[in-house]
Formats: structure tokens, sequence, C-alpha cells
């Protein structure tokens, strides 16, 4: 009898190990597939070669860049970062490089703000980009 309640403790033990790792497994193949297909990084260097039209749009890309990031930098540093913000940013180190890493941060620094002057910006803040 006690074996058997043994086996059964193992079998769930079991279970729930592979459940745990399929997840991991999943929320790490997201993550690269988001990258590296949905936002075409993989996908690029082929295409260039392979599609005419790729290659233009990736040229005008490049001119639109270069003609717009004056006016980015200067309105930069015309702009206002929210406290909220500014503490999601001092949270930040080399390993934060998904979007997870950025929510989480969003998070804690929500929790800071509201423990250290009572803000409730929690309250509307969504996940939407």
């Amino acid at each position: 009898m006690k074996s058997s309640s043994s086996c059964a403790i193992a079998s769930v033990a079991l279970v729930f190990g592979v459940l745990l790792f399929s997840r991991s497994l999943a929320a790490f193949f997201t993550q690269r597939w988001t990258y590296g297909v949905e936002n075409g990084a993989l996908l690029q260097p082929v295409l260039v070669r392979l599609d005419p039209h790729v290659a233009a749009a990736r040229k005008r890309a490049a001119v639109y860049y270069d003609e717009q990031r004056p006016h980015f930098e200067a309105a930069a540093k015309r702009f206002h970062l929210h406290a909220h913000f500014v503490e999601t940013a001092a949270n930040f180190s080399g390993r934060d490089t998904s979007y997870y890493d950025l929510v989480e941060k969003r998070l804690r620094a929500m929790v800071t703000l509201l423990r250290t002057q009572g803000r409730d910006d929690f309250k509307i803040e969504k996940d939407k980009c």
C-alpha cells in the first residue's frame, strides 16, 4: 500500500515537473519567435538579397532615419520624462533585454512609487504597444 502511494506521488511530481519545464520552454521560444520572425530580424538578410522591393524599402528607411534623427534628438532634449518611467529606467541592467523584462521593471517602479509617494498610476496603466 505504501509503495503505490509513493508511486502516485512520484508520478504527480513528474507530471508537475514536465508541465513547468514545458511552460519555460514555451516562454523561451515565444520570445525568440517574436524577435526573430514577427519582427523580421532573422529574415531580413535573406529577403534583401532575394527581393529588390525589400532592398529598396530598407534604403528608403535608412534615408528617412537619417532625415528624422536630428528632429528626434532635438525633441528628446526638450522632453520631460514622467517619474514613473525614470524609476523604471533606474532599475534596468544589461540582462534586461525582453519585453517581459520591461513589463516587470514597470510594475516594480509602480510599486515603489506607490509606497514612497502614494502614486496610484497602476490603476490606469496598460501594457499595450
